[in-house]
C-alpha cells in the first residue's frame, strides 16, 4: 500500500461517526471503496469510480460500533482510514 503523495488529500470526517462518512480524494481519482473490520476481512466493496475532488458518502447505518477501515484505491496510490463507528 502506497500513501498518497502532496498532490493526493483523502479525507474521511467525520471520525468518529456515527451513520455516515464521506470521502473525498483531491488529486487523483479513486476506483475503489472497500470496508474493512479490525480482523482484515473485506465487508463491502465498492467499484464506482470517484471522480477527482467528489465526495462519496459511505453509509454506517446497521454497522455494529466498533473500529473500521475505508480503504481507497486509485490508479496510483491505496489509502486506509480509520474509522470509529460509534
Amino acid at each position: 500500500s502506497s500513501e498518497p503523495g502532496d498532490s493526493i488529500r483523502i479525507s474521511g470526517p467525520p471520525n468518529p461517526a456515527d451513520d455516515v462518512v464521506t470521502v473525498i480524494c483531491k488529486g487523483s481519482a479513486a476506483s475503489m471503496v472497500q470496508r474493512i473490520d479490525q480482523t482484515g476481512s473485506i465487508l463491502m466493496t465498492d467499484h464506482t469510480t470517484l471522480p477527482e475532488g467528489v465526495m462519496r458518502m459511505v453509509s454506517l447505518i446497521g454497522w455494529p460500533s466498533g473500529m473500521y477501515y475505508i480503504r481507497i484505491t486509485g490508479s496510483d496510490f491505496t489509502y486506509t482510514i480509520p474509522i470509529y463507528k460509534m
